[in-house]
């Protein structure tokens, strides 16, 4: 829910023009973090495979999206550099969710091939976003019908914001995709609709 709430609020003109920044960090970073503690873990315990020590830089390497939330207020961040982080804390739970998968891949079979690794990332990433945004564009819909028929009792409407993520999240896992992705894609298919939220007069 934190995340479907992060992803209405995020403004599309600066994820847009952020674009690269944001993948770059999100995939790279990641890559970068999964990797360096990898070979560091590997240093301190020689005994421990080293796809067991990527696996933990798997498990690091995604950032708190609460946490930047919750920093931003206090510190007085530029609003670029907050875009910048929150728009990579969006999408960054399926590189480190691949490499999690991949490095427990390696270390159970030891095999590992990189035209699998890179479809299942981009059906991983790219189907959990597209369910999260049908599933968003779908519950926006009924909130605007459910919104101009019974504008006096806002409980519909309040039900289906705050089922938006789980439904959205339950059937990207169903689909085997990035269930929090799919979480992001039904607040940015909110929001492609127009309802942004508790601030929207149809809410």
């Amino acid at each position: 829910p934190l995340l479907f709430a992060d992803a209405v609020r995020m403004p599309r003109r600066e994820l847009f023009a952020l674009r690269r920044a944001i993948l770059g960090l999100s995939v790279g970073l990641v890559a970068v973090t999964v990797l360096g503690a990898g070979y560091l873990v590997d240093w301190l315990a020689p005994t421990v495979p080293l796809a067991v020590c990527c696996a933990l830089g798997a498990v690091l390497s995604p950032t708190d999206a609460v946490a930047v939330s919750a920093l931003a207020g206090p510190l007085g961040m530029p609003k670029r550099l907050l875009h910048l982080l929150r728009g990579e804390a969006l999408l960054n739970d399926a590189s480190g969710v691949m490499a999690l998968q991949t490095a427990i891949l390696v270390a159970t079979s030891g095999e590992l091939k990189a035209d699998q690794a890179v479809l299942r990332f981009l059906y991983m990433s790219l189907g959990g976003l597209a369910i999260g945004a049908l599933v968003g564009a779908l519950l926006g819909e009924a909130g605007s019908w459910l919104s101009a028929r019974h504008a006096e009792d806002p409980s519909g409407q309040v039900l289906l914001t705050l089922s938006s993520p789980f439904v959205a999240f339950a059937l990207g896992e169903a689909a085997h995709t990035s269930g929090i992705l799919a979480a992001v894609g039904a607040g940015r298919g909110c929001k492609d609709v127009g309802l942004n939220g508790p601030g929207d007069r149809r809410w």
